[in-house]
């Protein structure tokens, strides 16, 4: 099951909750993601890479469902649900960069993540 976290993990550190545009986003592309837990008995890092379109991700994967965005201001919010693991991540996009924290209180996990877009 750890595994199978982190990958949730992963795809959520660029998918935002609050409602966004659907017109082509700056932040369109594919993100190089990097997330590393500093609390918590989840793994410690993981890699992947995650596609944002029209500034929105929204995925329904073989492991989770991913909702959210980058909005305008470059504010990234996101959600990620598998069964009852239950992921929240925020942060910021600067250019080419982006990084924030996440949580998981139904693992009780936290850590901060960063994405370079590809």
């Amino acid at each position: 099951m750890r595994l199978g976290f982190l990958t949730i993990m992963t795809a959520i550190s660029l998918v935002a909750i609050t409602p966004l545009a659907h017109a082509q986003s700056d932040n369109d592309g594919t993100w190089a993601v990097t997330i590393v837990t500093q609390q918590g008995d989840c793994d410690r890092s993981l890699s992947s890479s995650i596609r944002v379109s029209n500034g929105r991700i929204d995925e329904q994967g073989l492991f989770a469902r991913i909702s959210g965005g980058i909005d305008e201001s470059g504010s990234v919010a996101l959600q990620v649900v598998r069964g009852s693991d239950k992921i929240a991540a925020r942060g910021t996009v600067t250019g080419q960069q982006a990084r924030g924290a996440w949580n998981s209180q139904s693992r009780n996990c936290a850590g901060t993540w960063m994405a370079m877009r590809s």
